[in-house]
């Protein structure tokens, strides 16, 4: 790592192995046919991994800041699973409750905190093959849970106006609301936006907030896109016919010929509000969880021929 130095000495860092990284988990894998007879086989197979790492020291460092991280800092510091995210919230008391100002919303934050985790609790995969006769249909369910994303995407959207929850037309409850400015939204009017509670009573979420406070185009809080990426997905799907005649063998001395169709991504179950919580803005790097507008997993469909001598 290219760790910071002091300037007296003539060099801005020093690239050294400075980091010591401590890692435990468990990984398990297991398969057993169900059902197996002369025509007919149910094949179970399944995975499951866990993996609780630490940073033990930095060689004196408190944080560094990955290279390829994005805004909210994904950061390496002692004490912290690797790749935490290191960023900004919204003003805090000792509690750790939201100190609101005299409109009901909370205020900028001045401080960095470790506001997300992007590694995953657990990992999980159940694949499921059914065959009879020369039939064969494979399913690959996988599961991640626990990993924290950042939904820069959401919230840069929000900064220009054009993301679904601004869309809501929120007609003004009886004794009215007021936004971010401290003015007041009469009861019968209209805005597009949305209401929210943050302690002190409804307040009124209009362009005057998704322009300020509201948006990851400021610092006041970066926390506020931080969103659960646990997801399920069906991974794979395959059904194949393995053609096999003594045609084959004589004539064209052929063992068999399979064929297939594959379908891969075909179904994500997640409640992370963005296009997909498996996208990362630095690609294969060492930062993760980074959602910028960044494309999703593919949808892909195969169509095979297996020719076997």
């Amino acid at each position: 790592l290219p760790l910071n130095i002091p300037a007296a000495t003539g060099f801005a860092s020093r690239n050294t192995n400075g980091a010591v990284l401590q890692s435990r988990g468990l990984e398990m894998d297991l398969g057993a046919d169900i059902i197996r007879n002369d025509k007919f086989r149910w094949n179970l197979s399944a995975n499951f991994s866990t993996n609780k790492n630490k940073v033990v020291s930095l060689a004196g460092v408190s944080a560094y800041v990955l290279e390829d991280s994005f805004i909210q800092n994904a950061s390496l510091i002692p004490g912290q699973p690797f790749g935490v995210f290191l960023s900004t919230d919204f003003l805090k008391d000792a509690s750790g409750n939201y100190i609101l100002d005299a409109n009901g919303f909370p205020q900028p934050g001045t401080t960095t905190e470790v506001i997300g985790d992007p590694n995953a609790d657990w990992r999980a995969g159940l694949g499921s093959t059914f065959s009879y006769k020369d039939f064969s249909l494979f399913m690959l369910f996988d599961r991640v849970q626990g990993n924290d994303v950042f939904n820069g995407t959401r919230g840069s959207l929000y900064a220009f106006g054009t993301h679904g929850d601004q869309g809501n037309t929120v007609i003004v409850p009886a004794g009215g609301l007021r936004d971010v400015n401290g003015n007041l939204l009469a009861a019968g009017t209209s805005y597009q936006g949305e209401i929210r509670d943050f302690g002190a009573g409804p307040v009124a979420l209009n362009q005057a907030w998704y322009r300020g406070r509201g948006t990851a185009s400021t610092t006041a809080s970066y926390k506020q896109f931080v969103e659960d990426g646990s997801a399920t997905r069906l991974r794979e799907l395959t059904l194949s016919y393995t053609l096999r005649t003594e045609k084959l063998k004589k004539k064209l001395k052929l063992s068999s010929i399979n064929f297939s169709v594959t379908g891969r991504n075909l179904v994500l179950w997640t409640k992370y509000t963005g296009i997909d919580p498996e996208s990362n803005v630095s690609g294969a790097g060492l930062s993760r969880g980074q959602d910028w507008f960044t494309n999703p997993n593919t949808r892909s469909f195969l169509a095979s021929i297996l020719i076997n001598y």
